[in-house]
C-alpha cells in the first residue's frame, strides 16, 4: 500500500500549498486531507512540476481550468480534445499542467509519449477525488 500522508497535523495552514514540504508538488502517496477545498489540486497546478491531474468529471476539469489564480496554463484532455490543440498547448508551455478524466488518461499518456519531447517519467500524477476504504 502507498504511504498515507495525513495533513490533519498541519493545523497551522489553511491550504495544502502552504505546507513547506509541498512547495514543489504533493508528496508520493495518498493525501488524507480530512477536509475538502484545502487546495490539493491547486498545489499541483501551481508548483513548478509537470502534472497530470485526473478527475472523474468534466465539470471538475472545467472548474480547475477556469481558476483565475492558476500560475501555470492548464489544458483539458477529454473525449472532445483534438491532438492539434494539445500540440499547440505543448509548443507554448514548458511546464505542463494536464487535466484529464479517468476515461482519457490513456490518451493523455499516449500523447505525452508521442507528441512531446518529454517522457511520461517527468510527470507527477494527482488522482483527484480518490476514495479509499481501509478495513
Amino acid at each position: 500500500m502507498s504511504k498515507i500522508i495525513n495533513t490533519i497535523n498541519a493545523r497551522n495552514y489553511r491550504y495544502v500549498s502552504q505546507i513547506p514540504e509541498f512547495k514543489f508538488g504533493l508528496p508520493h502517496g495518498i493525501l488524507a486531507k480530512k477536509l475538502t477545498d484545502v487546495g490539493g489540486s491547486y498545489a499541483a497546478i501551481n508548483c513548478p512540476s509537470d502534472y497530470i491531474i485526473v478527475c472523474p468529471f468534466n465539470e471538475l476539469l472545467l472548474s480547475l481550468n477556469n481558476d483565475k489564480n492558476n500560475t501555470f496554463d492548464t489544458f483539458i484532455i477529454n473525449g472532445k480534445t483534438k491532438v492539434s490543440e494539445f500540440k499547440e498547448y505543448t509548443s507554448k508551455n514548458s511546464i505542463y499542467k494536464l487535466l484529464t478524466t479517468y476515461d482519457s488518461l490513456e490518451k493523455t499518456i499516449d500523447w505525452i509519449e508521442t507528441k512531446t519531447i518529454k517522457t511520461i517519467n517527468t510527470f507527477r500524477v494527482l488522482i483527484d477525488e480518490f476514495h479509499l476504504v481501509i478495513q
